[in-house]
């Protein structure tokens, strides 16, 4: 006896896992380019102006 998934389930199933995949691109691309590539900006600028003082 096989345990093979209903064709709804599994439908169901593989439109759940491409939401999700799309959902998390999403909120990946947001934190590299709006926390990540922000946080990168300040750190150079924060050390360009330390290097400035320390001469």
């Amino acid at each position: 006896m096989t345990h093979a998934l209903p064709k709804v389930v599994k439908s169901q199933l593989v439109q759940d896992i491409g939401v999700a995949l799309i959902l998390g691109s999403i909120a990946g691309c947001f934190f590299k380019y709006g926390v990540d590539k922000k946080k990168q900006r300040e750190r150079v600028a924060f050390y360009e102006k330390y290097d400035k003082e320390d001469l």
